[in-house]
């Protein structure tokens, strides 16, 4: 039925408006709705992966893989030879590679590496530090599932600043095949395409030898540390510049820093004795032969060479080139004791000035007695303070420069001869210490201190035993530590430190250490000597790091790694076949020529101190970069001196930037032994122009 209409009809529906549309700007909370399909596809990967439990499996699957690696490289570095005998043997199975890469192969995963490799290589998010953190995370996290290569990549882009990452990109993009066709196509420059953004910028400062060095360096290292450019130095009234002579900054510094009277490092009194001969450890300091405030302060039996000394025969020098090491032509008497005796002509070829020299050069190896500087055979490590200790502001602001001049030498890709040990460069890579690393802190106290922990653990075994009358005669039969005369607190190995003993616990030194309470001993004792002693000194190590680049981007590396970045190969090892494969005869010189293969001869045959002290004086450093003498940039090149009157008389030279070793041609190996000797010897007090 129809319903009747109504009195007031209603209004004409008018047409529906057509809703606006605005442009408004894009925030960051629509970055979900636009990538919806993404965004669900991986809230389904992550609510599987949380149901089933896979992210803390495959954590702790990484982090085992992580600890496998630390200690197989441990193991590697410490004791090669101490492999199963089914791991050296690589024939019975028939491996044909190291075991080594082998295992660090294994734990690389291709496919993460491929998509870092894609985000590193990428200009626009490296300069603008737009790389995704997981690639930081993964990286720093978990170090072995990538290869070391792509790891530093990372870290250079990441933690060098973006002139440096344009310019490794642009080093490698220059290095490149299709670059290097492109410049033997191009025939003028006008051809050449290429266009480079420019090269990095050098900063020359001069600094002066002498006792100074230490605080110049401090000086140069705060100025310097927040700029990206590249540090040259140089010393005052000297001409030479370049690589070569910032090298033996760097050396001298080293050397500096390893002196007792800072009170940095662990280490004992000095004997009165003379210490017995050890092999050689894997990272031990560079030879004492250097020049500078170290000849200056150090004892008679280094054949000191004093410093103003050798401007006085600066008129006799011959043969010499930019940035290279002088050596008077005067005999080695002349050049101890000034210029007064030059006037003799004591010329090194003479038999009074052969007699000389080797009586000289006995005296310059007998045994130091008190040496001013730190040696231990594991290396360096922080000598643990507690609070209030004297001088102690001091020590932190030096540990604070230490941190700088190692991350500047990182930055500028500089190797030191300082002989840190293994678990200061674990403290740097954020790792953190156990009882097990006491052994290469201070051997001694670790043998003691494993000592009282086994006669803890029979102790607990002789407790554990039912019959009464077993349990006191097992007891019986341990020894006493009333014996021992410990008491709870921690007593310094050297008077240099400042204090006689730090209470371990409140009132430590009226408590003594029994079978009772020998575990809390060994706990507390452990602990203040890896932990709560030098707490200061790491924060302040890292805070120096921070000055130059983040520090916690060194988790990205292990130990191991970071040690053979920074000091190159452990100890200084060439074959003979290796020097006639990598050193380079030149300008005069060629393969077959007798004096280059007696320099063969003579360089084979010398001892680890010997090598490092050839190195410092060819190339300024005395350590080779990681992989040995092929890998040493530029290559060590022999080049022939020529002379105005007889060979023999002359001694050798160096140019340290271009890594040149100047020989004379001399009439016999013997005499070029001699005569390279006593270079090594006195020859590394100054850059001077001929």
């Amino acid at each position: 039925s129809l319903s009747p209409p109504s009195a007031n009809p209603p209004p004409p529906q008018q047409p529906a408006a057509q809703p606006r549309r605005m442009n408004r700007a894009l925030v960051f909370s629509d970055e979900a709705s636009l990538s919806s399909p993404q965004a669900r596809q991986l809230e389904l990967v992550d609510g599987f992966m949380r149901r089933n439990g896979l992210q803390d499996k495959v954590r702790r699957i990484l982090t085992v893989l992580k600890v496998v690696h630390e200690e197989w490289q441990r193991v590697l570095s410490e004791d090669p030879e101490g492999l199963p005998a089914v791991m050296q043997d690589k024939t019975e199975e028939g491996l044909d590679c190291d075991v080594s890469v082998m295992l660090g192969d294994e734990l690389i995963c291709d496919k993460l590496t491929s998509k870092l490799r894609q985000q590193i290589a990428d200009p626009l998010a490296v300069t603008c530090c737009a790389i995704p953190d997981w690639c930081h995370d993964l990286v720093c996290t978990f170090p072995p599932v990538f290869p070391l290569d792509v790891r530093q990549q990372l870290f250079a882009a990441c933690s060098f600043g973006v002139d440096r990452s344009v310019a490794a990109m642009q080093l490698a993009q220059d290095k490149s095949p299709a670059r290097m066709r492109q410049r033997a196509s191009a025939r003028t420059r006008e051809e050449d395409t290429w266009r480079s953004l420019g090269n990095l910028k050098q900063e020359r400062v001069t600094v002066r030898r002498g006792e100074q060095l230490l605080e110049w360096a401090m000086n140069v290292m705060k100025v310097h540390a927040g700029r990206k450019a590249i540090l040259e130095v140089s010393f005052a009234d000297e001409e030479g510049h370049g690589s070569g002579v910032t090298s033996e900054f760097y050396s001298l510094v080293s050397d500096e820093l390893q002196r007792r009277d800072l009170g940095l490092w662990l280490c004992e009194d000095p004997r009165v004795t003379a210490p017995i001969k050890k092999t050689p450890p894997a990272h031990p300091r560079p030879t004492q032969s250097t020049g500078g405030a170290i000849l200056d302060s150090a004892p008679a039996h280094r054949g000191t060479v004093h410093r103003g000394r050798a401007r006085a025969g600066k008129e006799a020098l011959k043969g010499l080139d930019v940035c290279q090491h002088s050596l008077a032509k005067h005999g080695i008497r002349s050049a101890r004791q000034g210029a007064g005796e030059a006037a003799n002509n004591r010329r090194p070829g003479t038999e009074e000035a052969k007699e000389e020299g080797e009586k000289e050069d006995e005296a310059a190896e007998e045994p130091a007695v008190g040496s001013p500087f730190v040696h231990r055979d594991n290396g360096l490590f922080f000598a643990p303070l507690p609070p209030g200790v004297p001088g102690r502001e001091k020590i932190l602001v030096l540990v604070r420069f230490l941190g700088t001049y190692l991350a500047k030498a990182m930055l500028d890709n500089r190797l030191i001869s300082l002989p840190l040990s293994y678990p200061l460069f674990k403290l740097l890579t954020h790792e953190p210490l156990s009882l097990s690393d006491l052994r290469d802190v201070d051997p001694d106290k670790a043998r003691h201190l494993e000592h009282l922990l086994g006669l803890a653990a029979r102790k607990r075994e002789a407790d554990a035993i039912l019959d009464p009358q077993e349990r006191e005669r097992a007891l019986g039969h341990l020894p006493d530590l009333n014996d021992y005369c410990l008491t709870m607190e921690f007593a310094p190995s050297s008077t240099m430190h400042g204090f006689a003993a730090h209470p371990l616990v409140p009132g430590g030194a009226d408590v003594a250490v029994t079978l009772d309470n020998v575990e809390e001993y060994v706990e507390r004792m452990s602990r203040f000597i890896l932990h709560d002693g030098i707490s200061a000194q790491v924060e302040a190590l890292r805070a120096g790091v921070d000055e130059v680049f983040p520090s916690a981007n060194l988790r990205a590396f292990s130990a191991s790694e970071l040690r053979t970045w920074l000091l190159g190969e452990g100890a200084v090892q060439w074959t003979r076949e290796e020097l006639v494969e990598y050193l380079e005869p030149r300008n005069g010189y060629s393969p077959d020529s007798a004096t280059f293969l007696s320099l063969v001869s003579v360089l084979s045959a010398f001892d680890d101190k010997q090598r490092r002290a050839f190195l410092r004086f060819a190339t300024g450093v005395g350590v080779l970069p990681p992989g040995g003498l092929k890998n040493l940039d530029p290559k060590l090149t022999v080049v022939r001196t020529v002379c105005e009157d007889s060979p023999d008389q002359y001694m050798p030279s160096a140019n340290t930037c271009f890594h040149f070793l100047k020989l004379p041609e001399y009439s016999s190996e013997k005499l070029l032994e001699s005569q390279l000797k006593r270079a090594l010897q006195h020859g590394m007090n100054g850059f001077f122009f001929n």
